[in-house]
Formats: structure tokens, sequence, C-alpha cells
């Protein structure tokens, strides 16, 4: 996975055109808090460089490693903002959820303050992507290359459904204790050769069940933080 140096630029005529999952991370609330990490700082929405300029549509020349760790995205969000960073989104709103497909500044101002209270309470933040090949964007009518025109709307649409079932179906119990208990958010970036979706969410109340918890070793105590890959694939 390169970068292009344009957005919606993606590769075409691979041998392979199936979607690639990428690694699935998660970081433990106790790790956040020893690097001095907000969940929140996940979610950048002011999308301005230093002189205070709204920046929506610049290139980006630079080089990306083949994984970005999620610790890497909260070292970034100090400077950019890994999730809204400009050079990787066409939308001047491209965060979405459950709810909207494009989160207005209240409504992040409202995730941010819930994904906070998820790390005040102990709780792990999760983080899975998934890089889809320009092939197969074209095959099911996502992506024309000629124009670079991507239905951002539809993939939402289809990550919204993905988000559910990992959050409900991806551990022994669904994360949240109710629809409301989970806090989580959706980016697409195009400024790769191939178009990853971006999804990261967490439990909001204090996690208590004792199937959600460690019960032995050096965690014990602490919430499961492992999906299983079986599980993000059925959720694809």
């Amino acid at each position: 996975m390169v970068k292009t140096g344009k957005l919606g630029a993606f590769t075409m005529g691979e041998k392979k055109t199936a979607m690639v999952n990428l690694p699935a991370h998660f970081v433990t609330a106790n790790v956040a808090n020893e690097n001095g990490w907000q969940y929140s700082e996940l979610v950048d929405y002011s999308l301005k460089d230093q002189n205070g300029k709204v920046k929506t549509s610049e290139a980006n020349n630079g080089t990306i490693e083949d994984v970005i760790t999620l610790s890497e995205q909260f070292e970034g969000s100090r400077r950019h903002g890994y999730a809204t960073r400009s050079t990787a989104v066409t939308e001047n709103q491209p965060v979405f959820s459950h709810d909207k497909l494009n989160y207005d500044n209240h409504d992040v101002s409202n995730l941010k303050k819930r994904l906070d209270e998820a790390q005040q309470n102990g709780n792990n933040m999760y983080e899975l992507a998934f890089s889809i090949r320009g092939d197969w964007l074209v095959k099911n009518k996502l992506y024309d290359p000629e124009t670079g025109i991507l239905d951002q709307n539809k993939l939402k649409r289809a990550e919204q459904v993905v988000a559910k079932k990992l959050i409900n179906q991806g551990f022994s119990l669904p994360l949240g204790e109710t629809p409301e208990d989970v806090a989580w958010f959706g980016v697409i970036h195009q400024d790769t050769d191939h178009l990853n979706m971006h999804l990261w969410f967490a439990k909001v109340s204090p996690e208590t069940r004792p199937e959600m918890l460690k019960q032995t070793g050096p965690y014990k105590g602490q919430q499961v933080g492992v999906i299983p890959l079986t599980n993000i694939e059925e959720a694809k």
C-alpha cells in the first residue's frame, strides 16, 4: 500500500481483485493514559493547517508504511488528525457513524466526549481497516476510473452494516450492553493505491461482564482485546 500523490487514483488491472483485510488493532485505556493519548484525538475535525486555513484537497506526496498502527495514529493526530487528514479525504465532513453519513461539528463534539468517556471507564479502543482494490470497486460500480468519481455514500452504508456486525458479533457477547453503549466512527481514505475504509469503536460504560474480561494472566480484569479473524471475515 503506497501513497499516490492524488486522491482516488487507485491501481487498476491487478491480478488479485478481492477486498484485503488489514490487521485489526486495539489500544487499552491504560496504555493510552500512560502515553498521554486521548481517544478523541483520533477524530480531528478541524482540517486546518498551521495558518488556520481549511485544507480539503491538497495532494500528499509522502510515503506510508504497509500498516499504520493505532499508536502511530495517536501520535499523528497531534499534528494533523489521522482520520480526517485533508490529504486523504475529499469531503469537508468525512466522519460518519451509525446515524449519519456526514457528521457536523456538533456530532463530532458529542462523539469525542463519548470516546473520552470510554477511555475514562477503562475500555479499549479498537480499529479495523479494509483495503479495497480499484478493480473490485469498478466491478461493483462504486468507482469510475475515467472521472475519478467514487460512490462514498454506498461504501459508508456498507461499512455501517459491517460495524453493526462486528460490534454485536465480534466478541463472545455484544460489545455494548445497549445499542447506545458503543461509540464508533468511520472514514474513507483515498490517498493510496487501494481505497481504505477505517473503523474505530469503543464501549462507553464500564465493562463488568466476566465474559468480556480477561480471567487469567497478567491482564486479568482487563477488557478482552483480540477480535477473532473469523468474526472479521464474517462481518465483511
